[in-house]
């Protein structure tokens, strides 16, 4: 199901959007990693899974899983959904798993949509899950020119990848998970978007 929608929307939304990729260069060939990025527009992942070659494994919030049919699609396409807010263990093993088989997980740290467009403070999940597992993070970065309708210039840059060894995660606790998500938001996602928009307050 991924495949097939990745050859459905890839060329259709081309043609709606004005889509330009950057850093694909940085993509690994091999092994499992976490994609990380800012969350502009509902299409995100969408938009990431063009410009990637790999299949990615969203995680996704558990309304959307619970919608009869986008629900369908989304774990047919190998998605699985959180409860925000709830320490959600089964979906953190899900990811975990995925990682430790050498698949990739995408995860957008914010937890929700940018209604403004300014990046949100990011969630400490993501720093959790590579703890647990092990995982690189691959920073990346959705840019849009005002509103995400027809037309628009969307810009997706891929980073280079943050091995685990430099996320500081052998800090204790909170310390740790702390430092990590620092280290992916700070000096890997913003720095991406920077690239496109300029300055941004940390």
């Amino acid at each position: 199901m991924y495949w097939i929608l990745k050859a459905i929307f890839g060329p259709l939304f081309r043609l709606m959007f004005h889509l330009e990729f950057y850093g694909q260069e940085n993509i690994p060939e091999k092994g499992g990693y976490i994609l990380v990025s800012n969350h502009r527009s509902g299409y995100d992942p969408l938009f990431l899974s063009v410009g990637s070659p790999k299949h990615v494994h969203y995680m996704a919030k558990q309304e959307l899983i619970e919608l009869p049919i986008i629900g369908w699609i989304i774990k047919k396409a190998g998605g699985f959904g959180v409860s925000r807010g709830t320490g959600d263990t089964g979906a953190v093993d899900t990811a975990v798993n995925y990682l430790k088989n050498g698949e990739i997980v995408g995860i957008f740290p914010e937890g929700t949509r940018s209604r403004t467009g300014k990046p949100l403070r990011p969630k400490s999940g993501v720093a959790h899950i590579a703890k647990m597992s092990g995982a690189d993070i691959l920073p990346c970065c959705v840019s849009i020119n005002g509103k995400c309708r027809l037309g628009c210039t969307i810009k997706v840059r891929y980073g280079k990848l943050i091995p685990y060894e430099e996320l500081g995660l052998d800090g204790e606790g909170s310390t740790g998970l702390r430092t990590a998500t620092r280290t992916m938001w700070n000096q890997g996602v913003l720095p991406l978007l920077e690239q496109f928009e300029g300055p941004i307050e940390k």
